[in-house]
């Protein structure tokens, strides 16, 4: 009897000490637990770093000064500091306490950590998934083609040569705002083949590229990975076309079309050739 009420004791001396140590913490540090458990900061320091890489190439004098005065602010810490002030606005102290118990709960390392929530609902409409593959496969689009934008217009970036993921983008907005991957995600050293050939519908001009086995698997992927979302190729330091990817890719043959000139057209080939 003794021994069931000296454990007991321990018990709830435990969940007292562990009480203790929640209790203490501050409603702002509780504010930075949650808003790193929900990865709000590293998102948003992420997707402006990469904005800033790209201008630096870009900007001089004041601009660039002030260039790197953002850059700071856009730092992690300072990001989570800022954003700590929106929650302060927003939510009481006692929503806060239960954000903060919440985003240490195995239901929330289940909801948005371990993946397990994801792969169960992606395994339980895989039949429907496999239905809407097969529909695509036999519609009027070829499989091995990725269809541009028609009024697409060469964008200026400071990126090599290659085919990128695209991070953001708002391509309907003046000025055209697109944001890349730091790397291109395959080069054009996995292209064995580039052809002009012209569209049975408007006769105009199309470059079919031919990928070698290992860059097939890449670009295969890539396209995989990006279903409904553009990619970008980039040619000579601009985005020369920015197609939407409708299904993954699988054979390494790649249809850019556009509204390219024939001029354009044997220009870019000379270029996807000689890397």
């Amino acid at each position: 009897m003794k021994k069931h009420f000296c454990m007991r004791n321990i018990f709830i001396v435990v969940l007292l000490f562990a009480a203790m140590a929640t209790s203490g913490q501050s409603r702002q540090e509780k504010t930075l637990v949650i808003i790193d458990s929900l990865k709000i900061a590293e998102s948003m320091s992420f997707v402006y770093s990469l904005q800033i890489d790209e201008l630096k190439a870009l900007t001089s004098g004041e601009d660039s000064i002030r260039l790197l005065e953002l850059e700071k602010k856009f730092l992690p810490d300072s990001v989570a500091y800022t954003i700590s002030t929106v929650f302060n606005d927003i939510f009481s102290e006692e929503e806060i306490n239960v954000l903060f118990d919440f985003v240490q709960s195995t239901a929330f390392a289940k909801l948005m950590i371990s993946g397990r929530l994801s792969a169960a609902i992606t395994e339980k409409y895989q039949g429907y998934q496999n239905e809407l593959d097969l529909i695509n496969e036999n519609s009027f689009i070829p499989a091995d083609t990725v269809a541009a934008i028609n009024t697409f217009q060469p964008i200026p970036v400071n990126r090599k040569n290659g085919f990128y993921e695209v991070v953001d983008y708002k391509l309907y907005e003046y000025p055209q705002d697109v944001t890349l991957g730091k790397k291109p995600a395959l080069t054009f050293d996995y292209i064995e083949e580039a052809l002009k050939e012209y569209s049975m519908g408007s006769n105009q001009p199309e470059i079919t590229i031919r990928l070698n086995k290992e860059g097939a698997q890449k670009f295969y992927e890539l396209t995989k990975k990006n279903i409904g979302r553009p990619i970008a190729i980039v040619v000579d330091k601009y985005i020369v076309s920015m197609p939407t990817v409708q299904t993954e890719i699988p054979n390494g043959r790649i249809s850019i079309s556009g509204q390219f000139t024939e001029e354009e057209t044997d220009r870019l080939i000379k270029q996807l050739r000689e890397e």
